[in-house]
């Protein structure tokens, strides 16, 4: 039976027209007519007559516990039913995604996926959904993906969309101290995907007193060593103000305002990753010269060196103490030491063998990048952090950065650590190293020693 003489069942219509969730037997049927060669008549009719009540009930189904569907079966699914809106009015497909965005709190990926695809197609976007839309930043990796891309999109056709974002991120501060634990994880989670996006509206809120007095009045109130959600906060608060860094004002006024929190976060006993991130926030602010009478850099090289060489390869922290050592490598004394290292040099080359992250490997060739090079002195010129980490070595003759150590360590890493064939083992990067671009991991020219986030 070809699939145009396939047909619903009464039962599976009436569930369609009511917006009501489907056994997996009425789903699969449903699934049979969306993939379809050609679009099958009822499923066209019940979009067009129902489109609120048809996608709802796709969507409930699509989430159901019954219809156990993996993600790639979802995005099918959901591909098709996009077809299916392009095929038919679009505007109705529209309206009813954003009335589901703005009236419901509980994300659906397939009112998501078919409005992300639809504001694509059509660079149709109401600004009426963004306090929704961004709300769905604090949810999981999923939905929160969804939501980033839609936002991007729509920055895309109307840049004036920035401005928005920030005018409701403002709005949410103005709540501060007493902000909700929601309100304050979609605050963070925005700051630190949009600021590589659209750093001047990010640097307006978060310089802001009123952003000020919601970190600090959270941050300072935070007790991670006997908190499991407290260490959560924590970590998302310190990712932002590494993130922020991204902006001059913004890493001036992390110097200013924040360091007290950046040292706190060094000295927890109960989360590595607070103490990476917190140690990669004190590296990026580090050519401020008051930090240096709080916080000696030797000691912090040496707990990132320890830390480093201690931590699962694989593991969160090891991407933050990656970015640190990333900008550390570029500094006369720091380099020398990493080198002498042989811990940090193998955890390197484990990270590199081990790991399916395209950003974790990239940082440990770029550190790599950094140890191997050789130049002559003339080229040794730093600015901005990387001046104090040269004026190491100043004050360490015997770690003089000089060409026959460079060259020794190089051998030994073809020789003795087989850094060759770890990197010829790498099939992956190539194929994933575009997704490098759109990241918010730490970029270094190398000719120039810029830093870009």
């Amino acid at each position: 039976m070809g699939d145009a003489q396939l047909s619903l069942d009464e039962a599976v219509i009436g569930q369609l027209e009511l917006g009501k969730v489907l056994t997996r037997t009425q789903f699969n049927q449903v699934s049979i007519l969306l993939n379809s060669r050609i679009i099958h008549k009822q499923i066209s009719e019940l979009f067009e007559a129902v489109p609120d009540q048809f996608l709802e009930s796709l969507a409930v189904s699509l989430d159901s516990p019954a219809a156990a569907l993996r993600i790639p079966e979802k995005q099918r699914i959901i591909a098709q039913v996009v077809r299916v809106a392009q095929a038919n009015d679009m505007t109705k497909a529209l309206l009813a995604c954003e009335k589901r965005i703005k009236a419901i709190k509980t994300a659906s990926q397939l009112h998501l996926g078919l409005y992300l695809s639809l504001c694509v197609d059509s660079r149709h976007a109401k600004p009426e959904v963004i306090p929704s839309i961004l709300s769905y930043l604090s949810l999981d990796a999923t939905i929160s993906e969804l939501a980033v891309l839609i936002l991007v999109s729509m920055l895309k056709s109307a840049p004036e969309i920035g401005s928005l974002i920030a005018s409701y991120l403002q709005n949410l501060t103005g709540d501060a101290p007493e902000m909700s634990p929601q309100s304050f994880l979609t605050l963070t989670k925005a700051l630190e995907t949009f600021f590589p996006i659209i750093p001047k509206e990010m640097t307006s809120v978060y310089v802001s007193q009123k952003c000020k007095k919601a970190f600090l009045s959270r941050g300072l109130s935070l007790d991670p060593d006997n908190s499991p959600l407290d260490v959560l906060t924590a970590v998302q608060l310190l990712e932002v103000l590494s993130t922020s860094c991204v902006s001059e004002p913004a890493r001036k006024f992390n110097s200013e305002h924040y360091l007290p929190l950046l040292i706190s976060g060094t000295k927890t006993e109960s989360s590595q990753l607070i103490k990476a991130t917190a140690f990669l926030g004190i590296v990026k602010l580090w050519n401020f010269s008051a930090i240096e009478h709080q916080i000696s850099m030797e000691s912090v090289f040496t707990q990132i060196l320890s830390l480093f060489g201690s931590t699962d390869a694989l593991s969160a922290e090891t991407k933050a103490l990656l970015e640190a050592l990333a900008y550390l490598s570029l500094g006369t004394a720091t380099k020398n030491a990493i080198r002498g290292n042989e811990l940090a040099v193998e955890q390197l080359i484990l990270i590199m063998e081990t790991s399916h992250d395209p950003l974790a490997i990239y940082g440990c060739l770029l550190i790599f990048r950094n140890l191997c090079n050789v130049k002559s002195d003339d080229q040794d010129k730093d600015t901005n952090t990387l001046t104090y980490l040269k004026s190491m070595a100043a004050e360490k003759e015997s770690l003089k950065n000089n060409r026959e150590n460079i060259i020794s360590f190089n051998v030994d890493l073809v020789t003795n650590y087989k850094l060759v064939g770890s990197i010829a083992g790498l099939k992956q990067v190539n194929a994933n190293l575009e997704s490098l671009s759109n990241s918010n991991y730490l970029f270094i020219d190398l000719e120039t020693k810029n830093f870009h986030a």
